[in-house]
C-alpha cells in the first residue's frame, strides 16, 4: 500500500504506516529505559527527566490518536440502525445518510493491521 497523496489506497496506506509506527515505538520503550540508566551511571541526570517526559507525551499521543485511525468497533452499527418506534424520522434519515459516508476498505489489509496494535500498560521502562 502506498501513502502517496492522491493514491487509489492512500488511506489504507496511512493506516499500515500508523500501525508500523505504533509497534515500533512500543517495541523501543525498553530501550529508552536502558538509556535512561545509562544517563544515570554516567552522571547526565538533568537528561533523565526530560527524555523521559518525552517518551511518556509520545505514549500518551498514541493513545489518544487510535481511535480517529482505528474507530471502536460497534459504534457504527448502533448507530446507523435506527429503526422502529423509540426513533424519530430524523434519527432514521441521518442514520441513512452515515451510512453512506465514506469508509476506507480495511478489508484490504492483512488482518493484524485491521485493529490498533496491543500497548500493554508498562511501567517498567520509568525511572523513579
Amino acid at each position: 500500500f502506498t501513502t502517496k497523496e492522491g493514491s487509489l489506497y492512500e488511506d489504507i496506506g496511512i493506516i499500515a504506516a500508523v500501525h508500523d509506527l505504533i509497534v515500533n515505538v512500543i517495541a523501543h520503550r525498553d530501550e529508552v529505559g536502558a538509556i535512561l540508566r545509562t544517563l544515570v551511571e554516567v552522571g547526565k541526570e538533568n537528561l533523565v527527566a526530560e527524555t523521559q517526559k518525552t517518551t511518556e507525551d509520545l505514549l500518551e499521543l498514541i493513545d489518544k490518536s487510535i481511535p480517529s485511525v482505528w474507530p471502536p468497533e460497534g459504534t457504527n452499527k448502533e448507530e446507523l440502525d435506527k429503526f422502529g418506534p423509540e426513533h424519530t424520522v430524523e434519527d432514521i434519515i441521518k442514520g441513512k445518510e452515515a451510512k453512506q459516508q465514506y469508509s476506507p476498505p480495511v478489508h484490504l489489509l492483512p488482518p493484524h493491521i485491521r485493529h490498533p496494535p496491543v500497548i500493554k500498560k508498562d511501567s517498567s521502562w520509568r525511572l523513579e
